[in-house]
Order: C-alpha cells, then sequence, then structure tokens
C-alpha cells in the first residue's frame, strides 16, 4: 500500500496478524514495515522499521534498513533515504559501499548526522553544544592550528575510519594521546564520543559503543581551592584601578600583556562567586537593575535567576562603566599610540557587543589559528589565568574553581551555610555542602554517619549539624 505517511498516521496503525507494508509517496522507495502478530514475542517488544528499496548495479534489487521508528523520525528516515538515492544517482555502488564499509558510516559520518539531527536547542544549551563541537573538531576533525595540539594529531586519525574498525582499545589509544596534553580534554572528548555513539546505536546505524568501560584519568585535585591571601593576590593582579581617574588602568594590563576583559571577569567571579561562563562573561547591562541592586542571570545553571549584588559587584560594574572598554584612547611607554590586540589593552567597536558587560576582542577577527571570533562577548579567559598564576607563583587549577575558592572563604568568613546556599543560588542546601569538601574533608562520611544515627535521609537541612555554627 502507497500513502504520504505521517506520525499520525503511523501512531494509529494497529497491529495484524500479517506483516503490513506503508510505501512512502514522498520519497518513493521508502517503506514502512509493521510485523505480524507474533505468537512468542511481547507485542511490546515489536517495533516498526523503515526500509529503502533500490537497485545496485552489482546486486540487483536490494533492501536497506534505515532504523527503527522511535529510533529515528519519520523525516529523518526520509532523509536517509534520500541519501542512499543521490548516491545511486551519481552511480555509485550502494550494495558494495555498504559491504566494504559496514553500516556504511565513517566516525565523521556519524558525528555529522549528531550534529545535524541531536545537537541543537532544546536537547543541549547553547553552550553545551560550543563545547561538543569544539572538542569534536578540534581533535577528531583536527581543525585546529596551534602548534602544541596539532603534534598529537598523528595519533588521532579515526575520522574516516569505519566502524568495523573502530574498537574499545583504538578509543583508549586516543584518550591517551590527548592526555598528553590534557586529562581534561581527554575525558571530555571521551565522554562526547560515548553520548554520539550512543546515538548511532539508538538509531540502529552501529551495534557497540566503542567508548564504554574506559576509565576515565583522573583530573589533577593538587591545589583545588584557591586560600584568601591567593584570592586577594589575584584580585589585585587582574582590578587594578588608575586612583587619579577612578577607572581601570588600561595601561598596567598593557605592560603585563594581560587580556584586560578577560582579568575583569576573573575578578568579578573571585568578588561575587558567579560562575566564569553563563553568570559572568554572558552577562548584559540590560540585566541590572541599579535601584534594586540586582542582576538577571537568564542563562543560569539552575534557571533564570535575580540575583543581588553586593558592594563589591557594584564596584566593579561601575568601574567598568566609568573606564569604558570600547574607544579608548592612550600613549604607550614611547609615546606612541597604543595598539591594541587579541590579548590586552582596549579596543574599538561599535556593534552588538556594546550590550555586553565583557565584551570580546576577537568578534569577527580571523584567530592566529584560523578561527573567526562568532560571540559578541568573551568566552575563555585561560590565557590570560595562566598568565596570571604563573607570574604569582600559583600552581594551576582550573578557571571554574574560582567559585569554588570564593564559596570556600566566604564559609570560613561567615561560618553561614544557609547565607552561603541563598549567595550560591543553590536550591539544595546538600549541593551548598558540596562546595566545602575541601573544609569538611570527610562530609560525605559525616552524612552517612549522621543518617544512620538519625534514621533520616540525608538531605537538605540533615547537613547542618556537620556545619555546628551554621
Amino acid at each position: 500500500m502507497k500513502t504520504k505517511l505521517t506520525p499520525s498516521f503511523i501512531d494509529a496503525l494497529n497491529l495484524k496478524s500479517e506483516k503490513q507494508y506503508y510505501g512512502d509517496t514522498e520519497v518513493p522507495g521508502l517503506v514502512l514495515v509493521i510485523p505480524g502478530i507474533p505468537k512468542k514475542k511481547k507485542i511490546s517488544d515489536i517495533s516498526y522499521s523503515f526500509y529503502f528499496n533500490y537497485r545496485s548495479t552489482s546486486h540487483g534489487p536490494t533492501k536497506e534498513l534505515i532504523g527503527r521508528y522511535g529510533a529515528i523520525t519519520l523525516n529523518e528516515a526520509r532523509r536517509k533515504a534520500k541519501l542512499i538515492a543521490a548516491q545511486a544517482i551519481e552511480k555509485k555502488d550502494r550494495y558494495s559501499l555498504k559491504k566494504a564499509i559496514g553500516k556504511g558510516y565513517t566516525v565523521r559520518t556519524l558525528i555529522e548526522e549528531f550534529f545535524d539531527k541531536r545537537l541543537k536547542e532544546p536537547n543541549y544549551k547553547k553552550k553545551t553544544i560550543a563545547a561538543i563541537k569544539n572538542t569534536i573538531e578540534t581533535w577528531i576533525f583536527k581543525k585546529s592550528l596551534r602548534p602544541e595540539i596539532t603534534k598529537f594529531y598523528d595519533y588521532i586519525d579515526i575520522a574516516d575510519y569505519t566502524f568495523d574498525r573502530v574498537n574499545q582499545s583504538i578509543m583508549k589509544d586516543i584518550h591517551v594521546a590527548v592526555m598528553a596534553k590534557a586529562p581534561y580534554s581527554a575525558n571530555r572528548l571521551i565522554a562526547y564520543l560515548k553520548v554520539i555513539c550512543n546515538y548511532g546505536i539508538g538509531a540502529s546505524i552501529i551495534k557497540i559503543n566503542p567508548c564504554v568501560g574506559i576509565k576515565l584519568f583522573k583530573e589533577s585535585e593538587s591545589e583545588k581551592i584557591l586560600t584568601s591571601a591567593q584570592i586577594e593576590a589575584i584580585i589585585n593582579a587582574t582590578f587594578v584601578v588608575d586612583k587619579r581617574t577612578n577607572k581601570l588602568n588600561f595601561r598596567y594590563y598593557y605592560q603585563k600583556g594581560y587580556g584586560v576583559v578577560a582579568c575583569i571577569v576573573i575578578a568579578w567571579v573571585l568578588r561575587t562567586g558567579r560562575r566564569p561562563d553563563s553568570e559572568g562573561m554572558a552577562i548584559k547591562w540590560s540585566s541590572i537593575n541599579w535601584d534594586k541592586k540586582t542582576i538577571y542571570l537568564e542563562d543560569s545553571k539552575v534557571g533564570p535567576m535575580n540575583y543581588k549584588l553586593d558592594s563589591n559587584g557594584i564596584n566593579i560594574l561601575q568601574t567598568i562603566q566609568r573606564s569604558n572598554f570600547k574607544d579608548i584612547n592612550m600613549l604607550n611607554e614611547q609615546g606612541e599610540p597604543f595598539k591594541s590586540n587579541r590579548f590586552n589593552g582596549p579596543f574599538s567597536y561599535n556593534d552588538i557587543r556594546r550590550e555586553y558587560i565583557f565584551p570580546s576582542h576577537s568578534y569577527g577577527v580571523k584567530t592566529p589559528w584560523g578561527k573567526t571570533g562568532k560571540s559578541p562577548h568573551i568566552t575563555n579567559v585561560e590565557a590570560t589565568w595562566r598568565k596570571i598564576l604563573a607570574d604569582l607563583n600559583i600552581p594551576y587549577l582550573a578557571v571554574k574553581q574560582c567559585r569554588h575558592s570564593w564559596a570556600t572563604d566566604f564559609y570560613l568568613k561567615t561560618r553561614n551555610l544557609k547565607a552561603l546556599q541563598r549567595a550560591l543560588g543553590h536550591s539544595k542546601l546538600k549541593t551548598t555542602a558540596k562546595y566545602l569538601k575541601f573544609v569538611e574533608q570527610d562530609y560525605e562520611k559525616s552524612l552517612d554517619s549522621y543518617a544512620a544515627q538519625t534514621g533520616e535521609p540525608n538531605n537538605n537541612e540533615n547537613i547542618l549539624p556537620l556545619f555546628k555554627d551554621s
């Protein structure tokens, strides 16, 4: 039977004793097959399947499984069928191709399909989409031009491997190769590839996930938080104000080679405890309510929220306003006009960047490693962060630990867990307590002990006895 398939039509179909075949009139050759009612199999285990019928130049009439309805949508099935048809038009032997490379999918084609069909809002947040794409493009598609990364590319060469060649051993080798650069990058790469391969299994593209069972590297836990003295030292190095003008001292940032916007982001996180990405780099001037002294965080990890600004946060914002990153004229030590670059100092702009508190130097500019900046706000402070830590002789730790450092410092000064919970914007007190694991090294053991003594679940308020002064 031929008809124009629609989701509502398919969902309304009922099982019968015999098989049912429904050919799609929109994409000729695409067929929905519904098995007959089984004798020994549960009806709940039955799945509808899409097939594509075509003629192979070497094998004659051929039927190829597209995927199970539910695992893939009708539109996805149509796109797959059109791809096969296009290959046939180009006189490519689809049957021989399939026989040679397994399912006809390489690592690259599976990733590209995942990007096209799954890696989009609302399935993932914008920052998650960007993180996955950046990691995959850097290590699998080899798009980076940075020498410290490209030297590892000879050991990472699976993009055009077909899945009959990809196994756990190969993935482990890649994991080790990337680990030579950074355990964090290596772990994120395997985690993202695992998600992509799970998609491939659900879409009946591959049968086995080669990333399953790979043990992630332990990421460095040395110096996980900053001390109060280190926090103040970094703030003094990043938030430098000219006492005469009460504006940011741009000459200082130029002489140090620090990214001025990156510095202020770091100071913002260490003074306010906000997350460096969505609660820092991406915030807009329009989000600030000066009368109520609040800032509206649209993309906070816990959802939209109004964050109460203290005097530290207000001071930073007002200083930025007075200083104005835009169109600042100054002279270098030789009396010559200051030449800005993507790493330090002021820069000129008259575009969407005016909306953002922390605008990007590289927006619309091609970087030395071949990428053009697409974000109007700053997205990365890593280069400046590493340089500052090195200059201050502070062992490296991830930028995200600034928030953990702030939380620990706040608690040690106030001993008020509830106040810290409100400041961090957590809905559960247990989440807040986890930020203090460097203060209370045995907090999990203490939680279990408390639960055993009281017979109560260790959630929310039950944590309070751990922090006697709260």
